[in-house]
């Protein structure tokens, strides 16, 4: 009796668990950095291992489930079904999160203009003869404060590049299915109907990019 030949295993290093100075800072991207610079070629058991989360099987089964119930609610309300409200059942913490880094960086955007107007004020006082014992703070300010401001425009960033990849998977395995499912039900299911339906994703997906 032959051997079924096994499945490929995966070699790659789990995903490390940062914490929060690490995460804030992306420090933990430092050794794969690292390692791209020291080798030519990055190889597949280079790359860390995809969050379960983050997996075309749960995205797809999350936002179903999110899709389903809104399904259930429309046909209750006897209304039509909104891709809006799944949406924010499935992305609701990412766009909490980003929204708080989006608020403290235009917060910290008006307070570094009104540092910048100080430190000039103080400038002015000091060229006219006028000892300013304030400068250094305003200065010290300002730079903690274009600090802060930078995080949090990268970490929003990334907060909307992850929003846009998961919420992209679960409409195309969304589609895909629904192709699928109309082809295994419907035999006059023609190449045309199935252009049509597939354009829809890579519509999303010129938009998404």
């Amino acid at each position: 009796m032959e051997r079924e030949p096994e499945g490929e295993v995966d070699e790659s290093p789990a995903a490390p668990n940062p914490g929060f100075l690490s995460r804030l800072m992306f420090w933990w991207m430092n050794p794969l950095l690292y390692k791209g610079f020291s080798k030519p070629v990055l190889e597949q058991s280079d790359l860390y291992k995809l969050q379960e989360k983050n997996k075309a099987k749960i995205i797809e089964e999350t936002f179903e489930k999110y899709w389903n119930e809104e399904l259930h609610e429309s046909l209750i309300l006897n209304k039509n079904p909104s891709m809006i409200r799944p949406t924010w059942r499935f992305l609701r913490k990412n766009f909490i999160v980003s929204g708080l880094y989006s608020v403290i960086g235009a917060v910290l955007g008006i307070v570094n203009a009104l540092m910048i107007g100080y430190v000039v004020e103080e400038l002015q006082k000091k060229s006219s003869g006028i000892e300013s014992v304030k400068l250094p703070y305003f200065v010290l300010a300002l730079c903690i404060g274009n600090y802060i401001v930078a995080i949090s425009y990268h970490r929003f960033q990334h907060h909307g590049m992850v929003m846009g990849m998961r919420l992209r998977i679960a409409l195309t395995c969304l589609v895909y299915k629904k192709v699928r499912n109309c082809c295994a039900c419907n035999r006059n299911c023609t190449v045309r109907t199935i252009f049509i339906l597939v354009s829809y994703m890579n519509s999303y997906s010129h938009y998404n990019s």
